[in-house]
């Protein structure tokens, strides 16, 4: 795999761990609003949960933070892995 490739991959994945960080701050958010016994729990088009009560929500919220850190912590590591020596000799070359 080459540089530029992990590259992409590594921001794929933190476009991703923002995603999930944010969908985290949105369902806290929730729970200042409340209405009716619970609410649903959706991330990028799809139903995960359509009945979540509210002693629950702070629990996904939480789920959706450590989701967002482990996906961005993968992207650390493929960024890290990513040789110095590697990525200047392909500049090169071109």
């Amino acid at each position: 795999m080459t540089a530029a490739q992990k590259g992409m991959i590594a921001i794929g994945l933190t476009v991703l761990s923002g995603v999930l960080a944010i969908q985290g701050y949105n369902l806290m958010e929730t729970l200042e609003v409340r209405d009716g016994a619970g609410t649903g729990v959706y991330f990028l088009f799809f139903e995960i949960n359509d009945r979540v009560i509210w002693s629950d929500v702070a629990g996904s919220a939480y789920g959706f933070w450590t989701a967002s850190l482990i996906v961005f912590l993968t992207a650390v590591l493929v960024v890290k892995s990513v040789k110095v020596n590697n990525l200047f000799l392909s500049a090169r070359k071109s």
